[in-house]
């Protein structure tokens, strides 16, 4: 019999408990932008809201992130809110070699206001000091709500086999920075690799998993992933606010309506 992963509670939203959960990504470079952003996305109604601070004209500045993060809270209020700085390696803008990139993190910690902060997989083990100074920051208790940490990896090439996928999920599960959720996102080039993603995240997902999986075939061609994630065990599938922050990502109102289609008793 499948195994139910843990759910993962924030503020009010609880992860692995009814349909999964929709966040919309936060891109505009400017602080007013990104505000009147948060709120012409708040008017769709998502569980979560993820800023991608790769984006941000200040992103090199520790203390505009804090004081940019501070005002974003005051237009969210209660919404879960992710903190992410993507790197050019999978997709983003940060600069993935930039030891900058686990003082940004720390900043964003110490913030107190952000509830999930997304930590590739490749630069925790680039920059583990830096990574170790987030955990033990994190697990001292200091920030007012739980704040956790998302492992994540996105492949824009290709999509790797079945038995890759399983064992970057227990890479991540079995990481000692102590992820409390495990994404991968990668591009399929055939409607088998979308079936590829789906099976090994519903596989990780039955089986004794430490942590729920998030998991995204990106693309039109792997649209399903998105509507059907409750389908591999995902938990957060990503739709499109005022705008797309990757390939394939769908109006909120749109995926919900697919959710619901999918599991309508949820």
């Amino acid at each position: 019999m499948p195994t139910r992963a843990p759910t993962v509670r924030l503020r009010s939203v609880v992860l692995g408990e009814g349909r999964p959960k929709i966040c919309l990504p936060l891109t505009a470079p400017t602080l007013p932008g990104l505000l009147d952003e948060a709120r012409a996305c708040l008017a769709m109604k998502p569980d979560l809201l993820e800023w991608r601070a790769d984006h941000f004209e200040h992103v090199l500045h520790g203390l505009r992130i804090i004081s940019a993060l501070m005002e974003l809270r005051a237009v969210v209020g209660d919404i879960p809110l992710v903190f992410t700085l993507r790197t050019t390696r999978e997709g983003g803008q940060f600069p993935a070699d930039d030891p900058a990139w686990g003082h940004l993190l720390y900043h964003a910690a110490i913030s107190d206001a952000v509830d999930v902060i997304d930590v590739e997989l490749a630069q925790a083990n680039l920059f583990p000091e830096e990574t170790r100074r987030v955990v033990t920051f994190l697990e001292g208790g200091f920030t007012a709500e739980p704040t956790v940490l998302m492992a994540s990896h996105h492949n824009f090439h290709r999509t790797p086999g079945k038995e890759e996928l399983l064992d970057l999920f227990h890479a991540m599960a079995d990481h000692p920075a102590g992820f409390a959720l495990a994404k991968i996102a990668v591009m399929p080039k055939t409607p088998a690799d979308v079936i590829t993603l789906m099976d090994a995240s519903r596989t990780y997902a039955d089986s004794a998993s430490p942590i729920p999986p998030v998991s995204i075939s990106m693309g039109p061609l792997g649209l399903i992933s998105r509507v059907g994630a409750g389908l591999c065990g995902s938990v957060l599938t990503f739709g499109s606010g005022t705008r797309a922050s990757a390939p394939g990502q769908i109006p909120a109102d749109r995926l919900r309506e697919g959710l619901s289609l999918l599991d309508p008793g949820a």
